[in-house]
C-alpha cells in the first residue's frame, strides 16, 4: 500500500495509522512504537532535509518541524508499506535525490551503543532515525538517483514470530 502525502501536517496521521496497523498485525506494542518512530524520522527527513534548491542548499533545513508545507509535484512524499506476515518494510520516497552519502556513512559507522555517542535531539539530521532502527533490530535500505529521487526503507521482523520459531525448534 502506498500513501501519497500532500501536506507535511499529515505525518502524524500516517505514523499513527502505521502504529495501529502494526499492533493489529501482532507486533508487540513496544516494537510497533519503535518502528513508528523510525518511520516518523524517515518522513521528516523526506519533508525537511531532502528539498534542495538549484545550488544544493537545503530549503527547509532551519524550518520548524511543525510547519504546514504543501507537498505537491516534486515535493510530494510517498510512504509505502509491505507486510508478508513475518517482516514489515516501510519506505519513504522523495523526488529530490539529495541524500548525502558521506553523512549517512558517518552515521552508519558510529557505534550507537557506545556511551560516548550522544544523539543531539535538537539537531536536525542527527541520525536519530538510524539509531532508532539499529537499536530496534531493523535494517535500512537506501536507493538514490541523484537529483531525481531517494527511497529509504526500514525492514523489521516481527519478534514474536522469531521467538515462537526459536521455541518450536528448541522443543524439537
Amino acid at each position: 500500500q502506498t500513501i501519497q502525502m500532500k501536506r507535511s501536517t499529515q505525518k502524524q496521521q500516517v505514523v499513527e495509522a502505521l502504529r495501529a496497523y502494526l499492533i493489529k498485525a501482532k507486533y508487540p506494542t513496544r516494537m510497533a512504537n519503535t518502528i513508528a518512530n523510525a518511520v516518523d524520522e524517515l518522513i521528516m527527513n523526506s519533508i525537511f532535509a531532502a528539498p534542495t534548491d538549484t545550488t544544493g542548499r537545503r530549503v527547509y533545513d532551519q524550518t520548524p518541524r511543525d510547519t504546514d508545507i504543501q507537498l505537491e509535484g516534486k515535493a510530494q512524499i510517498d510512504v509505502s508499506i509491505a507486510f508478508d506476515g513475518i517482516q514489515v518494510g516501510i519506505c519513504a520516497t522523495d523526488q529530490y535525490g539529495s541524500i548525502d552519502k558521506e553523512k549517512v556513512l558517518r552515521h552508519l559507522s558510529t557505534v550507537y551503543k557506545d556511551e560516548q555517542y550522544k544523539m543531539k535531539m535538537s539537531v536536525a539530521g542527527a541520525g536519530i532515525g538510524l539509531a532508532t532502527t539499529f537499536r530496534g533490530g531493523g535494517s535500512l535500505l537506501f536507493l538514490c538517483e541523484k537529483n531525481s529521487r531517494t527511497e529509504v526503507c526500514v525492514i523489521f521482523e516481527r519478534l514474536a514470530h522469531s521467538f515462537l520459531a526459536f521455541f518450536e525448534i528448541a522443543r524439537g
